[in-house]
């Protein structure tokens, strides 16, 4: 009876399909949201966040190209459960599609 969201890169195909199939089994809406942003912007993010000293994040631009050189494209879903998001775009308007997007269905 609660809403979760997973924050996870889900770089395989079946990882996805498995809790795909978690949802479904447990009667739940389920949606994927995938990030994309020019890896320029992606690079200056994390450096940013390496030179925060009250920052928690692991994120590395070497975790980055490792993650990217195994990730399986996801096209395993409908485009209506399946959103691909540009984050380069300002914090609320990509807010403001996820949430059209998800809410018309």
């Amino acid at each position: 009876g609660k809403t979760i969201i997973i924050d996870a890169s889900f770089k395989k195909h079946r990882d996805r399909q498995d809790a795909w199939e978690t949802a479904r089994n447990l009667n739940c809406d389920f949606f994927i949201l995938e990030c994309t942003c020019p890896e320029e912007i992606i690079k200056k993010r994390l450096e940013s966040r390496k030179s925060n000293p009250t920052e928690v994040s692991d994120g590395r631009w070497d975790i980055y190209e490792a993650q990217k050189a195994d990730f399986e494209k996801i096209s395993e879903f409908p485009a209506d459960i399946h959103l691909l998001m540009d984050t380069s775009q300002e914090r609320e308007s990509c807010q403001d599609k996820a949430l059209r997007h998800f809410n018309k269905l």
